[in-house]
């Protein structure tokens, strides 16, 4: 078959056409094989016949020009096709050809070829292994330019890798790389749109063979520009001459320029994505959508990593007032040590010696004294030694703030069951029933959770020191699937228009007269549960007794 005749034409082609120009009637009666490829060649699919014995092809169709750039002639010389395959494909594509025909196997298959001007063209081949007289074997098949649908499933592809979970900084990096490469481009960058609105700041860069610095430039006079106006998109030719003010594409040798913008989710303009070339860029019909896939992406990037950008100031901004207000704790507390010091050892000599010189006054000189003196002397000596508790006190409570917790499981039964044995102990004379709740179970530290017992059931025990029939009751229940436990009595009770000064240090809702204490108790037992994450509440009637309600942090039931 010669080099021109279509495929499948018997050799006496030429005349049956001249006669069918004559003959208008014979047109219906035209070969089938000669209408065939000639409708194959008005369209993108290529036709093509291989002669294996010679190693060329000894038809191909006449687009294949256009589409790689080399003269039809050039691809009926022997060994033609192999020697432009790309480098990456032409270790295996001549092999598993070779292959197929031995076995007598049709096949199909995608590869690369180089194309007359550098660019890389995606084909896809459909073979028919046509066995020939003695065992003489050809191959006649359809090549197809796929470059556009790889083109497109890459950039697809890449979007779909290119996960929320990757670094903002590091996504735009690899998205200009791959928008070079999908574009067969020199130049690839993604720049974002300075305040001012009349500057772009890259984001990322590529140029050439690897990524570029990051630069700042003015948008008059540039494509960009018209990108950023929405005026124009895509420059497929004559791009520095048509730019003469912008002297770096001039620098740059650009031929070609394709941008689009980047839109925010609100509709507010960002900046935009932009490829370059110093050769003319391929035109087709996924040129602009793939970009336009490219910029949407990257705007949704732009605005997460705006987001993330605010929320790392934030945190900064938090770790700096958490470290201030640590200092400002360390210091007050430094200072309360300090109180505390000065309480324990400053305050407790004067009074060591007030009370001292009282009672030498009181011994040494009771005959020199009248009544109402050693009256004043012995109020005198009950003041310091109120004063000495007060200190006590305050001491305890600045310390329950500094104790470290140490949380253990703890039995609360076994331990109020212990401290009501002291009580009864220390008060034999009174008859008090008493309701402990077997199995009550808690979380936290033990010394500290004693202490919240000791002061809520010695309140209890106090408080109910003038009723005929005492009755208190330690016991638990559950609150939306939180334990709360709960020491009650029939005391005295309090007005619940009071309940604020209730856990107050030296807050006191009855008179010294009546009851005996500080104030401090329930300020320490406040304290130890919060320190617990936990909270305490009370609910009283006056002469009719007082609950108080507490939970620990994660005692779920």
């Amino acid at each position: 078959m010669r080099d021109h005749e279509s495929v499948g034409d018997p050799p006496n082609t030429r005349g049956k056409r001249e006669q069918a120009s004559r003959e208008p009637r014979a047109a219906a009666v035209l070969s089938a094989p000669f209408f065939y490829g000639s409708l194959l060649e008005s369209t993108r699919t290529i036709p093509w016949n291989f002669d294996l014995a010679e190693d060329r092809f000894t038809h191909i169709g006449s687009q294949v020009e256009a589409l790689l750039g080399y003269p039809v002639d050039a691809w009926y010389e022997p060994g033609f096709w192999q020697t432009h395959i790309h480098p990456e494909d032409r270790d295996w594509v001549p092999d598993f050809c070779a292959e197929a025909a031995r076995l007598s196997e049709d096949h199909e298959f995608e590869y690369r070829m180089l194309a007359a001007d550098g660019r890389t063209v995606w084909l896809r081949e459909h073979v028919k292994v046509i066995d020939g007289p003695h065992n003489q074997k050809a191959l006649q098949g359809l090549l197809i330019d796929i470059t556009e649908q790889k083109q497109a499933h890459d950039v697809m592809e890449f979007l779909a890798r290119a996960t929320s979970t990757v670094d903002p900084d590091e996504f735009f990096r690899t998205c200009v790389r791959n928008l070079a490469q999908s574009y067969g481009a020199r130049y690839a960058f993604i720049g974002l749109l300075l305040d001012n609105r009349k500057s772009v700041r890259t984001q990322a860069v590529w140029a050439g063979e690897d990524f570029a610095p990051n630069f700042e430039y003015n948008l008059n006079g540039t494509p960009c520009k018209d990108v950023l106006d929405l005026s124009k998109e895509l420059i497929p030719r004559d791009a520095a001459r048509l730019y003469p003010d912008d002297t770096m594409l001039s620098q740059m040798g650009v031929e070609s320029y394709y941008g689009t913008p980047l839109i925010a989710s609100n509709g507010r303009m960002l900046g935009l994505v932009s490829v370059m070339d110093t050769k003319p860029m391929m035109l087709t019909r996924w040129t602009a959508p793939l970009l336009g896939v490219f910029a949407s992406r990257v705007a949704v990037e732009f605005e997460r990593k705006t987001a993330i950008d605010s929320l790392r100031k934030l945190n900064a901004s938090l770790e700096r007032r958490v470290l201030q207000r640590t200092a400002e704790l360390e210091m007050a507390n430094e200072e309360l040590k300090a109180f505390s010091y000065s309480v324990s050892h400053d305050l407790r000599s004067p009074l060591r010696a007030i009370d001292g010189f009282s009672q030498a006054l009181l011994q040494d000189c009771a005959e020199q004294i009248d009544d109402t003196g050693r009256s004043y002397l012995q109020r005198v000596c009950a003041g310091v030694q109120r004063m000495s508790v007060l200190i006590d006190d305050m001491l305890k409570l600045s310390r329950i703030t500094h104790v470290p917790l140490e949380p253990d499981r703890v039995d609360l039964s076994a331990m109020a069951e212990d401290i009501v044995t002291q009580l009864r102990q220390q008060d034999p004379g009174r008859d008090v029933s008493i309701e402990i709740a077997p199995g009550l179970l808690a979380t936290g530290d033990p010394g500290l959770l004693y202490i919240v017992l000791e002061n809520l059931l010695g309140n209890a025990w106090k408080y109910t020191a003038r009723k005929a029939v005492a009755h208190i009751v330690f016991a638990a229940e559950q609150r939306d699937g939180v334990t709360v436990f709960q020491v009650s009595d029939n005391g005295t009770g309090f007005d619940m228009a009071h309940a604020g000064r209730l856990f107050g240090a030296f807050q006191r809702l009855h008179q010294r007269e009546e009851f005996e204490g500080n104030g401090v108790g329930l300020a320490t037992v406040q304290r130890i549960i919060h320190r617990h994450g936990g909270r305490i509440s009370a609910e009283a009637v006056p002469d009719q007794g007082a609950s108080f309600y507490f939970n620990l942090a994660d005692q779920a039931g």
